[in-house]
């Protein structure tokens, strides 16, 4: 119930597992008073030969009922080893690995293949049929499909599409079974290494829920552009330096060199040109005007004019046409021309300019254990005044969804008391039951130690499924206890 009401990603990915759960208890309730005696009467026959013998005679009973019989006469011993027990599985489970969403076993991952800003999307594109030539040497891996310049449509949920960048293509690889994905990951990341240096891929897989960029974000807030590069560079060598990181960049990728021209309006008024004269010749220059379309299919492709022999070397030598008849060079209509590096992309949350440093935890390692032992150095970094750092990724994700889990828990937990109170018509039998939640803890923390797990969502699920069976376990024979006594029988 609190996951089917929490006000977040958490409810809208797993609002139909609530359903489906509880569909799956209230039919597994009919059956249980419908079916389950009807099969009992029809298949649990006893032999004649067993009629008279004892049912509680068997191996497992002779061993149970000694030890219940130890427990319930020295019950002062047993609840002290059971508090110690719980205050053990409370301190050990700081050990506990901590991810708040597991890995999915979808067959399927995706490789985000960035060059510099500014490249060309032909050259990305050649690197793209490389690295195409070297998944099909790779086993295990059925089929694939490149976006060049963009990302793929959003065909999944948990899946965010990127802008159109030329220097930017995604590559979705379908394999054979989920276990080989993370063999995968520095196989390929090896060859970008060896074969495609000049490229950043990003490799990365489904989640079960909502998924973050990175999994590890840092978020610089600030004014100055400069400033917000500068802290980034200084968290994102410290993220290098973690054994545990790999993939560490930022939202704002490399600067870009542009050509800005002055334009004159005394000479530009002699020679008859105005801006948008020189606008149409630099395109022709550099992207291209368009001049026609082609249709293929349903596609239409344009056909620009473009001149072959202008380079950014001698572009003031270009021809500028204007309202005069003769054309006039470019130079001889500008004040000036100079080259300057310019950020391409500057990101903004809650209109503030903001700068994300990114890394991605190496596999078999978990996002929560890297920022325990990236935080504390990153406090260190003296932030100048109005400067300051928040963490997104998985940890946010994380805080988010428990914080919309435990909005309505409070409520829940008390709906299930008023439950127990009407079925008992009594407050001690319902305490007793609430009194044994917390020590299911003890087996929560050694089941998650011994199988090496980490306590995500899926395990706060289980956690969940665990107290609940604890309740209706304790419901059962509390309530076989009441029939007991009624019927006449001497307590313990």
């Amino acid at each position: 119930m609190p996951i089917y009401f929490a006000p977040n990603n958490v409810g809208e990915f797993m609002e139909s597992l609530a359903i489906v759960v509880g569909v799956a208890l209230m039919i597994s309730w009919v059956l249980s008073m419908t079916q389950t005696p009807v099969f009992s009467y029809f298949l649990l026959k006893i032999p004649e030969k067993k009629i008279k013998q004892n049912p509680h005679s068997g191996i497992l009973y002779r061993i149970y009922e000694p030890v219940l019989k130890f427990v319930l006469k020295n019950r002062i011993i047993t609840v002290v080893l059971m508090i110690i027990l719980l205050f053990g599985g409370l301190s050990q489970f700081k050990h506990v690995k901590k991810n708040f969403f597991a890995d999915s076993d979808k067959k399927q991952f995706f490789v985000d293949y960035s060059k510099p800003e500014g490249s060309s999307i032909n050259s990305v594109s050649s690197d793209i049929k490389k690295f195409e030539a070297y998944l099909k040497t790779k086993k295990g891996i059925t089929n694939y499909a490149s976006c060049i310049g963009k990302s793929a449509p959003r065909f999944a949920a948990s899946l965010t599409p990127k802008p159109q960048n030329p220097a930017f293509a995604q590559i979705i690889i379908n394999v054979s079974d989920y276990r080989l994905i993370d063999k995968m990951f520095p196989e390929i990341q090896n060859w970008f290494n060896k074969n495609l240096p000049q490229g950043k891929p990003h490799i990365w897989k489904y989640l079960a829920g909502p998924k973050a960029r990175y999994r590890i974000e840092a978020r610089i807030n600030g004014r100055d552009p400069k400033i917000l590069r500068h802290i980034s560079e200084k968290i994102k060598t410290i993220m290098r330096n973690n054994e545990f990181t790999s993939i560490v960049t930022d939202d704002w990728k490399e600067r870009t060199m542009n050509l800005n021209l002055e334009y004159s309006q005394i000479r530009g008024r002699k020679g008859g040109i105005e801006r948008s004269d020189i606008a149409r010749s630099v395109l022709a220059a550099t992207d291209g005007v368009p001049c026609a379309n082609y249709k293929e299919g349903d596609d239409l492709i344009p056909i620009k004019f473009r001149f072959s022999s202008i380079t950014p070397e001698n572009i003031q030598g270009l021809q500028v046409c204007g309202k005069s008849s003769a054309p006039v060079p470019l130079s001889q209509v500008l004040d000036k021309t100079k080259i300057k590096w310019e950020d391409p992309v500057i990101k903004r949350y809650n209109r503030k300019r903001v700068i994300r440093a990114q890394c991605d935890p190496v596999t078999g390692i978990t996002a929560n254990k890297v920022l325990s032992q990236i935080i504390p150095r990153i406090k260190q970094i003296k932030l100048p005044k109005g400067y300051s750092i928040e963490w997104e990724g998985e940890y946010e994700l994380s805080k988010k969804g428990n914080s919309g889990v435990k909005k309505f828990l409070p409520v829940c937990l008390l709906f299930m008391m008023l439950i127990l109170v009407l079925l008992f018509n009594s407050v001690k039998q319902p305490l007793i039951i609430l009194l044994t939640l917390p020590f299911a803890m003890i087996g929560i923390t050694a089941g998650l130690l011994i199988m090496d797990k980490p306590f995500g969502f899926l395990a706060i699920l289980g956690a969940y499924s665990l107290m609940g069976m604890l309740i209706k376990n304790a419901v059962v024979l509390i309530d076989e206890i009441n029939l007991k006594i009624t019927s006449g029988e001497t307590p313990f």
